[in-house]
């Protein structure tokens, strides 16, 4: 946010890991335009929102994508770091006393005195354990716990509108998931409120959905996990989406005029 504010840029990603996985400067040689991504590893929708008027407040926008998915479209996923920010840009003096602050300069400080890289985020379980621990203990709590987001539908209605009234392309990106993940949806019987995500997002804005049973998402070597695609996925969804070169993404045409 920091960045942004003083380099605001017209054109921007919102989403969580998936999203951020995209390379600006690829998006760059895709489109000839440039983008800034605004995505953040584990967002919520909460902090989609946030961050859309923190952008919209600073800038022109020109075009807007959001990432959502089933677990993100999600009452029940209420993280709000976007907040963060604007309580250190009021008070400095809160930046000092962080958690997160605090803790990444232990990590920084203990680096530096020993030599020893604690690579931070590096899984310590073999590939199929880790498969399975973010299936059951990150998809599966997310969905367990799921409560349709009727009070984040009204809010990105308020930014679908908002965006018609300026002139702004406004897009989502439902992201591959691997058939795994997409057998949760029915173990946890959630088939309605899947499919309500698709008709409420196509009623706002351009839809392109990935995530549904083919060739890419039927394979475990496209997947670094059952929710996050490979690089040469991501280069897919680029060609897709920013070029035109539709093979696997459904397009759905907005119904709301935009």
């Amino acid at each position: 946010m920091n960045l942004f504010r003083r380099a605001p840029q017209g054109k921007i990603l919102l989403g969580d890991s998936r999203m951020l996985a995209l390379r600006t400067e690829r998006l760059r040689e895709a489109s000839g335009e440039d983008y800034f991504n605004f995505a953040y590893g584990g967002a919520s929708l909460r902090e989609m929102i946030d961050t859309f008027w923190f952008a919209a407040r600073r800038t022109k926008l020109e075009k807007v994508y959001i990432g959502l998915s089933l677990n993100v479209y999600n009452d029940y996923n209420v993280t709000d770091r976007a907040k963060l920010f604007t309580s250190v840009e009021e008070n400095p003096a809160l930046y000092f006393v962080n958690r997160t602050v605090l803790e990444s300069a232990l990590y920084g400080a203990h680096s530096t005195l020993t030599g020893v890289d604690p690579q931070l985020g590096v899984p310590t379980m073999t590939r199929d354990a880790f498969w399975q621990d973010q299936l059951q203990n990150v998809t599966g709590a997310y969905y367990k716990s799921y409560v349709y987001p009727s009070k984040y539908k009204q809010e990105l209605r308020k930014i679908a509108d908002y965006c018609r009234e300026h002139g702004i392309e406004f897009s989502f990106i439902i992201f591959p998931t691997h058939a795994d993940a997409r057998r949760l949806v029915a173990d946890f019987r959630l088939e309605r409120e899947n499919e309500l995500l698709r008709r409420d997002l196509a009623g706002l804005a351009t839809v392109y959905d990935f995530d549904y049973e083919n060739e890419v998402t039927t394979n475990a070597a496209n997947f670094d996990d059952p929710n996050h695609y490979t690089r040469p996925v991501g280069e897919m969804i680029v060609r897709e989406v920013w070029q035109g070169r539709r093979q696997y993404a459904r397009k759905y045409e907005s119904t709301s005029g935009l």
